[in-house]
């Protein structure tokens, strides 16, 4: 029988299928190939994790009424943790006594890194939709999407593109080890060519007024800001942006690129990456992914890319497990991913995994407001980070 939380996300996010109910569960509790998650369905960043579940929810129900993977349903488990890292292994470890075959991480890194020394104990296999890269150190971890460090590197890769001579770049990061390992990785990048390195400034995640750090940026006049700003602290950033004077676009990471900020912002001064296609954009596999979601009651859930990563994880996981089948084991299902070339058809770029690269997505576009269109358009191909 499920927790009354796992049910009560159920509830929320209006799954219709891939065992969340428990009557499905009871049905196929023998032979169902479970996939559990702990994630945002609530709280601050439950914007992030509940387009990731949906997406990923939307494929399994797919998979699953196309008879499965060999015959054998997938269960999905998933549990709300309102980014509590203490709720999050409490999840995991309820996860795993359900015998969860492989466990995708939760969207926030805070909740997912206290969880490594309980993945290494059981020895369990974790898919994540983006990299992070305090999880590397897990041999059983494996990433879809761009890392911080990478995606930095695409924003390195852009300005060297399009700059006159040698910038001046000054930085705006959420203070977490993530974003500051990502921010010096790239800082020593633009060095080595020459590029001069203005101020650099960070928020801690609950911040509530940037006006210190943005008097700073201004005053030191950058070409460009590189920023890891969430989504959720855009209008505040670049209205202090716009006010200060400051003339640098701001050219943000992976984390902070839905269409609805690039909406309200409603500025070509606002710049981001995205690996994965946002469900806004017209394409044809947005369409098609959109005609699945609507079958399974989870279209308004589409709001950012990462339901789209979150349809690609579950997508990914069930190819490995599709080579691995029948009697999937946590150590088959490894080597499984471990030679894994998949093409997300159309969704994003190819994604690959080997013994020693553990993130799949290696390049991502940039996007900027187009006003004409009023959406937000690629202005570059995929690009891989600046080496």
């Amino acid at each position: 029988m499920l927790s009354r939380k796992t049910l009560a996300a159920s509830v929320v996010l209006g799954f219709a299928a891939a065992g969340l109910s428990s009557a499905g569960a009871s049905a196929q509790e023998g032979e169902a190939i479970i996939i559990g998650t702990t994630n945002q369905l609530s709280g601050h960043t439950a914007t992030v994790g509940r387009p990731f579940v949906a997406g990923a929810n939307t494929f399994i129900s797919m998979v699953n009424d196309q008879g499965g993977v060999k015959g054998r349903k997938i269960r999905f488990i998933a549990m709300d943790d309102q980014g509590n890292p203490d709720t999050g292994i409490a999840n995991l470890r309820q996860l795993l006594a359900q015998k969860a075959l492989v466990i995708f991480q939760p969207v926030s890194s805070a909740v997912a890194a206290p969880m490594l020394p309980i993945l290494a104990e059981n020895n369990a296999l974790m898919v994540s939709y983006t990299g992070v890269e305090a999880m590397y150190s897990n041999p059983n971890y494996f990433a879809v999407g761009l890392d911080t460090t990478t995606t930095l590197g695409i924003v390195a890769n852009y300005i060297k593109s399009v700059a006159k001579g040698n910038p001046k770049v000054s930085f705006l990061n959420v203070d977490t080890p993530a974003s500051i390992g990502a921010r010096d990785a790239a800082i020593a990048t633009m060095k080595k060519i020459g590029w001069e390195i203005g101020e650099l400034q960070t928020y801690p995640p609950t911040v509530t007024d940037f006006s210190p750090q943005i008097a700073k940026l201004a005053a030191s006049r950058p070409d460009y800001i590189v920023g890891t700003v969430v989504d959720g602290f855009l209008p505040q950033v670049m209205m202090g942006i716009r006010r200060s004077g400051i003339r640098a676009p701001l050219v943000n990471f992976q984390a902070g690129n839905a269409e609805s900020s690039f909406k309200t912002l409603a500025t070509d001064q606002f710049l981001a990456v995205r690996d994965f296609l946002d469900p806004v954009e017209k394409d044809p596999a947005i369409e098609a992914m959109r005609k699945v979601a609507e079958k399974y009651g989870a279209a308004a859930e589409m709001t950012s890319n990462t339901f789209t990563k979150g349809w690609v994880t579950a997508a990914v996981t069930i190819e490995a497990l599709q080579k691995c089948e029948p009697g999937c084991t946590q150590a088959t299902l490894k080597q499984a991913l471990i030679g894994l070339d998949y093409d997300p058809q159309g969704l994003g770029p190819r994604i690959a995994f080997t013994e020693t690269k553990r993130v799949g997505a290696q390049s991502g576009r940039i996007y900027k407001w187009d006003a004409e269109k009023k959406a937000a358009v690629p202005i570059t191909d995929f690009i891989q980070a600046l080496q």
